[in-house]
């Protein structure tokens, strides 16, 4: 009964993936890094890492607690390969546990010749 399931699944997982599809993929997975505090990871999606993070930005980033992530708004722009969101980020240091917001200006960026979305923004600036 299985055998003939084989061939629909492989099918499934050779089908193209459109960019807006990545897109949201991408955008879930970066929400749930940030969500973690995972910020080396989330370091991962900007085109070129992050430049200017040195081993003190690390540690003082290594106790950042997120509270919320809430989507403003997002637009599409130049034909599907530039999407702009803002979304508010709560957090919290332990060592002084009141809470703040920032409020992140997301660029994003699809490259078709990887099939990859990336973020060209800077990362959220938790001071």
């Amino acid at each position: 009964m299985l055998v003939w399931l084989l061939p629909a699944v492989v099918a499934a997982g050779c089908a193209t993936v459109d960019p807006e599809q990545r897109l949201g993929q991408t955008l879930r997975a970066y929400e749930r890094v940030v969500r973690w505090g995972e910020l080396e990871r989330a370091a991962s999606f900007r085109r070129g890492g992050a430049p200017g993070w040195n081993e003190t930005v690390r540690r003082r980033l290594r106790g950042l607690r997120v509270t919320r992530y809430d989507v403003i708004d997002g637009a599409m722009e130049e034909e599907d390969r530039l999407y702009r969101q803002r979304v508010r980020i709560g957090y919290y240091f332990p060592d002084n546990p009141v809470e703040r917001t920032v409020v992140d200006s997301q660029r994003w960026e699809y490259d078709a010749r990887r099939r990859k979305w990336y973020l060209v923004s800077p990362l959220p600036a938790f001071r």
